[in-house]
C-alpha cells in the first residue's frame, strides 16, 4: 500500500511541475503519456541531487530517479534562469539580481 501511495505522490508532484511550467510560458499542454522508461538527464544540470532529496524528505516524502535524473526539473531552472538574464538585460545590466527572479 505504501508503495501505491509513493507513486501517487510522485506522479502528482510530477504533474504539478508540468502544470507550472505550462502557466509560467502560457503554453497549452497535451494529455500526459504513460512513462515507458526512466528519463535521462541531457544536458548540464544545475541541481544538487542530493540537496534536493534532503529537501524532499524532510518533508516527508520520497524522491524518485526519474524527478532527479530527469530533464523536467532542469528545464524548469534554465528556463527561470533565462527569464532573469533576459529581464537584465532589458534594465541594461549584465547582472542578474534576486529582482530579476
Amino acid at each position: 500500500m505504501q508503495e501505491k501511495t509513493g507513486k501517487n505522490i510522485e506522479n502528482a508532484f510530477l504533474e504539478l511541475t508540468r502544470l507550472i511550467a505550462a502557466k509560467e510560458e502560457g503554453l497549452i499542454i497535451a494529455e500526459k503519456k504513460e512513462k515507458k522508461a526512466p528519463v535521462k538527464a541531457i544536458g548540464e544540470s544545475y541541481i544538487i541531487k542530493s540537496k534536493v532529496r534532503e529537501y524532499i524528505k524532510s518533508k516527508g516524502c520520497n524522491t524518485s530517479g526519474a524527478l532527479i535524473n530527469g530533464i523536467e526539473l532542469n528545464r524548469i531552472i534554465t528556463k527561470l534562469l533565462d527569464k532573469a538574464i533576459e529581464r537584465a538585460k532589458n534594465n541594461l545590466r549584465k547582472t542578474v539580481k534576486p529582482i530579476d527572479l
